[in-house]
């Protein structure tokens, strides 16, 4: 946990000036110090995905169509069966009862896309919208 005081001038739009417990939000390209590029210079969807699960600190995510099939993952294993499972729960749009996973979905070129993620520590709500949007990107950059 950081804390974050708003500046004087915006102490009007949130409320007077005072420090806010707030977990530490990534930056949009940097982590660490250290430049994460989404798009140019990766190789393939598969290492934008990874770029994009090491800047939000995720163990994996991976697409599938709604129909269960992988589209692509940062994972090093086999996730069909993870494919197949989710893309099943969000048709019957039920929650996961898994522990550490968090489903989302989008439209690209009119498909019905699933974005399945795997995490190890509770993931920020705010972070999930600039994940499926930065998602966004990287599919309409490479497909």
């Amino acid at each position: 946990m950081s804390k974050v005081k708003y500046p004087a001038g915006d102490a009007a739009k949130y409320g007077q000036a005072r420090e806010i417990p707030v977990k530490s939000v990534p930056s949009e390209t940097e982590k660490n110090g250290k430049k994460i590029e989404l798009l140019k210079n990766r190789i393939d969807i598969t290492d934008s995905l990874r770029a994009l699960a090491e800047k939000y600190s995720i163990l994996e995510i991976t697409l599938a169509s709604d129909d269960g099939l992988v589209l692509a993952s940062s994972a090093k294993r086999d996730v069909q069966a993870d494919a197949a499972r989710y893309s099943q729960i969000i048709k019957r749009q039920e929650a996961t009862d898994e522990p550490g996973v968090i489903l989302f979905e989008l439209y690209h070129k009119e498909a019905h896309i699933i974005g399945i993620i795997r995490e190890e520590l509770d993931l920020p709500h705010n972070w999930r919208k600039e994940i499926r949007e930065d998602t966004k990107g990287i599919l309409q950059w490479w497909l």
